[in-house]
């Protein structure tokens, strides 16, 4: 989907390696859910539960967005801080958020995601309750590396993994499609 010439007519205007922090919640949710299922003719009563486990990655940064869904963290590569092997030329960002309210974000979002699976179900939901079973939420910073470059006079971003090398979000150019 990206335009053939990218490679050869772009130009990387910016390039910075952060550490980025994260709490990584380890949580099972159970959700009871009761609904009206509304697509069909006649409506139907439904209810069920839904039941997960997750890792969930909750990023440590107030006022910041980041693809946090569609980022896992290399929990594998996980080794002990030193902060004598951080890049002298790297932003090291600290947690703004406490524990506690990383686990609260980490269940907001959660049940937020069960309802939208109950959603799948159910075109109204009656009734919603949630219970949690929390494990100790681990502390811990990412290395990403967050680029711009330059294509044809505009400018474009990029997130890319600095374990992996894989990117996690990148804005593409436009193709130019030709008319014959």
């Amino acid at each position: 989907m990206k335009p053939g010439d990218l490679a050869k007519k772009s130009n990387i205007t910016m390039l910075e390696l952060r550490y980025l922090p994260f709490w990584l919640v380890p949580l099972t949710a159970t959700s009871n859910y009761e609904g009206v299922l509304e697509r069909i003719s006649p409506p139907s009563q439904r209810k069920g539960t839904i039941e997960n486990s997750y890792d969930w990655l909750v990023l440590g940064r107030k006022a910041a967005e980041f693809p946090t869904r569609d980022y896992k963290v290399p929990v594998e590569g996980k080794i002990p801080f030193d902060y004598s092997k951080v890049e002298a030329s790297a932003k090291f960002l600290n947690s703004e958020i406490e524990n506690t309210e990383a686990i609260a974000h980490a269940k907001d979002e959660v049940e937020q995601h069960h309802q939208f699976l109950a959603k799948q179900e159910v075109d109204r939901l009656t009734n919603f309750s949630t219970t949690f079973k929390v494990e100790a939420a681990t502390y811990l910073h990412a290395p990403l590396w967050f680029a711009q470059y330059d294509y044809k006079g505009r400018s474009y971003n990029a997130i890319i993994d600095g374990s992996s090398g894989a990117v996690l979000r990148a804005d593409i150019p436009p193709v130019d499609f030709k008319m014959f």
